[in-house]
C-alpha cells in the first residue's frame, strides 16, 4: 500500500464517521460502555489489525487483546477521553501522527484516584503497517505534562 492509503487508514481509525471519535461519542450514552468497547474492537479486528498486531508500551508490548484491555481502563478513568489527529507524515511502511488527548479524570488512572480535573496533553504515535493494517504501534504521550494538571507532581 501506498504512503497516502496507510495515511487514510490511521485516519479512518481515529476520525469519524467510523473510528475512534465516533466510538468514544458512542460510548458517552451507552448503558455499558465497556460492551460498547468490546463490538467496536470485534468489529475493527480483521479491519485494521494485523493477526500478529504488537503496541508497544511503556509498560511492556501488548498483543490486541491487552490493547483493548488498556483502552478500557483509560476510557473508565477519562469517560471523555478525545484524540485529536494534529499531523500526520509518512515514509515507506510508517505513518507517524501528532495528537493532542482531552478529557476529564472521573475514575482510577493507573492508581490515581479521580480528580475531577481535565487534561489536554500531547503525544505522537508511529505506525508500521502491513497489507493495509497496523502491524506495530508505538506510542508516546506527555505523562509528566498530565500527572502536572492531575496535581500529582507539581508544575515547576
Amino acid at each position: 500500500m501506498s504512503i497516502e492509503e496507510n495515511k487514510a487508514i490511521l485516519r479512518r481509525w481515529f476520525e469519524p464517521p467510523g473510528g475512534w471519535e465516533s466510538l468514544n461519542r458512542q460510548i458517552h450514552g451507552a448503558e455499558d460502555p465497556k460492551a460498547k468497547l468490546d463490538e467496536f474492537y470485534r468489529k475493527a479486528r480483521s479491519e485494521f489489525f494485523a493477526p500478529d498486531f504488537i503496541r508497544h508500551h511503556t509498560q511492556g508490548d501488548m498483543n490486541l487483546d491487552s490493547y483493548v484491555q488498556y483502552d478500557i481502563a483509560m476510557w473508565a478513568a477519562i469517560p471523555d477521553l478525545s484524540i485529536s489527529i494534529e499531523e500526520i507524515i509518512g515514509e515507506g511502511d510508517w505513518v507517524m501522527a501528532r495528537f493532542i488527548l482531552r478529557g476529564t479524570h472521573k475514575g482510577d488512572l493507573q492508581g490515581i484516584p479521580a480528580t475531577g480535573k481535565k487534561i489536554d496533553i500531547g503525544g505522537m504515535m508511529a505506525c508500521r503497517f502491513t497489507g493495509g493494517k497496523f502491524a506495530e504501534l508505538w506510542v508516546n504521550y506527555d505523562q509528566l505534562s498530565m500527572m502536572q494538571q492531575l496535581g500529582v507532581i507539581p508544575k515547576q
